[in-house]
């Protein structure tokens, strides 16, 4: 029988084939022959600190590069509040982001208030949670209001390394003006702590569109999450 340490890093190992097994067959699927497809980087930076007993404030900056459109194809930022209450959080906040219009390359500019609710449990060190998100594109015509519900699943990868943990998530958006779900955004990536206080997070992200141009997008992207 093997030492504890070496079936630990065995079992470790099959996860992280696992892992890159699923990750090949998300970027093949995606690269495969998609009618106005795009590939895209995206990149943001979140900047957290605690502002009351359970309430957080968190700035971010993103922007977006896409391979066939006007760039960048969105860029802007914002600010969200988090108010955590044992397997509760609840979210609020705004974002002002410039959009690129896929043809004509004109610039519109969005304000986005949001407010979320959020339901996370952990078991056996995995952490499984639920976001219900209502937020609306002020600045796009009719002003649309949008729901998003996003599953994910974060769990730690012990003696892996660089890599501290790794999550999957999957997230619909519905769309009350056309009352229908109008986008799905599917992603898995890993995070890796640069310090006690910083961490840059790497991800592969497929979303499909059913209207609007590009229909598809290929991402890869990465988030560098500052704790203040």
């Amino acid at each position: 029988m093997w030492p504890d340490g070496r079936a630990r890093r065995t079992r470790n190992m099959k996860r992280i084939t696992l892992l890159s097994v699923a990750s090949l067959i998300l970027i093949a699927y995606s690269f495969a022959a998609v009618p106005k497809n795009d590939g895209q980087f995206w990149a943001e930076i979140d900047t957290t600190a605690n502002i009351a007993p359970r309430t957080t404030a968190t700035v971010l900056a993103t922007s977006r590069i896409g391979d066939d459109l006007p760039n960048p194809a969105l860029s802007g930022g914002g600010l969200q509040l988090d108010f955590v209450d044992g397997p509760w959080a609840l979210s609020g906040g705004a974002l002002f982001v410039g959009v690129r219009n896929a043809g004509t390359g004109a610039t519109t500019d969005v304000q986005l208030p949001l407010f979320a609710v959020t339901y996370s449990q952990k078991m056996a060190g995995v952490t499984i949670s639920d976001r219900n998100r209502i937020e609306q594109l002020d600045g796009i015509p009719g002003s649309p209001t949008r729901f998003r519900n996003r599953l994910s699943i974060d769990f730690p990868t012990h003696n892996c390394g660089p890599i501290s943990h790794a999550f999957v998530d999957d997230e619909g958006f519905y769309d009350f003006a056309t009352s229908r779900w109008t986008r799905n955004r599917a992603q898995i990536g890993v995070g890796l702590p640069l310090t006690s206080s910083t961490e840059v997070q790497v991800f592969f992200l497929r979303q499909d569109n059913r209207s609007g141009s590009p229909r598809s997008l290929s991402v890869i992207g990465t988030t560098l999450k500052v704790f203040l």
